[in-house]
């Protein structure tokens, strides 16, 4: 019989020969979205071939920004693509300088396959634009959210508030994409304000006028902000050579965001 304190002298050696415990430090998750390229526009009346941006990866994030006159007569939305939004607006009559527009929005988590241009079908339309806009991430998922806005009279102002607040955050992106009525250019006075957020100047990612039928323009402006919102953001600018009827029409705040 094994006496106990020669038990507890085993133990005792065995466990001095263990191996010390090394702890693991798990680095915290960096989100990292980022702007990298643009496609050249393409305007047209009742079809658009929108042209991919050069180099795309697997993962990369698009977007096709298609704007055009008029409502009821929306975009077909092309294979492969989620439409993610879909306001209307604007002010007067159908023609140049004025009416309704529709802004869509599609989303695509691209394969690495993409190439040459996106066909899409404006049956009944009188005129359109379209871009697609790319983001790159890190090693996360990709988390997106919109809200909507529209400007539904003309003069010197523009201003489009969110329906909603899609909920804003440090290392967010806000691509802000308009669609107005005329394709009038020289916007001054940028701004666009989040409750709880302090948001950077914009930086331009894209603008393609259209003068083929009525005229109207896109635009791509990129916004980033520190903070956590806590309501519904606005975005406003002001125009020097208004008409009675523009700038007016539609945007979508879209939320980019890396989730682990």
């Amino acid at each position: 019989m094994t006496r106990p304190w020669l038990l507890d002298s085993i133990l005792r050696a065995k466990l001095t020969k263990l191996p010390p415990q090394v702890a693991v430090v798990v680095p915290p998750f960096v989100p990292a979205v980022a702007f990298f390229d643009v496609g050249t526009g393409d305007t047209g009346t009742t079809s658009l071939s929108v042209p991919f941006p050069s180099s795309i990866a697997a993962g990369d994030g698009l977007l096709l920004q298609i704007g055009n006159k008029y409502p009821p007569n929306a975009p077909t939305t092309p294979a492969g693509w989620s439409l993610i939004s879909q306001p209307s607006g604007g002010a007067g009559a159908a023609g140049n300088d004025s009416g309704t527009v529709y802004n869509s929005v599609y989303w695509r988590e691209a394969d690495g396959t993409e190439a040459g241009s996106v066909a899409i079908t404006l049956t009944g339309a009188n005129s359109g634009a379209g871009q697609i806009y790319q983001y790159t991430k890190g090693s996360g998922s990709w988390d997106v959210a919109v809200t909507t806005g529209s400007d539904n009279a003309g003069g010197v102002g523009w201003s489009t508030t969110g329906a909603s607040d899609p909920g804003f955050q440090d290392d967010d992106v806000l691509l802000y994409l308009m669609t107005a009525n005329t394709d009038i250019t020289g916007y001054i006075n940028h701004l666009m304000a989040i409750p709880g957020c302090v948001v950077s100047a914009f930086t331009g990612r894209g603008s393609t006028p259209w003068v083929t039928g009525n005229d109207g323009r896109i635009v791509g402006l990129e916004f980033t902000m520190t903070g956590t919102s806590s309501g519904v953001p606005v975005f406003t600018m002001d125009n020097p050579t208004p008409t009675a009827n523009s700038p007016a029409g539609a945007a979508v705040f879209v939320r980019l965001r890396e989730v682990p």
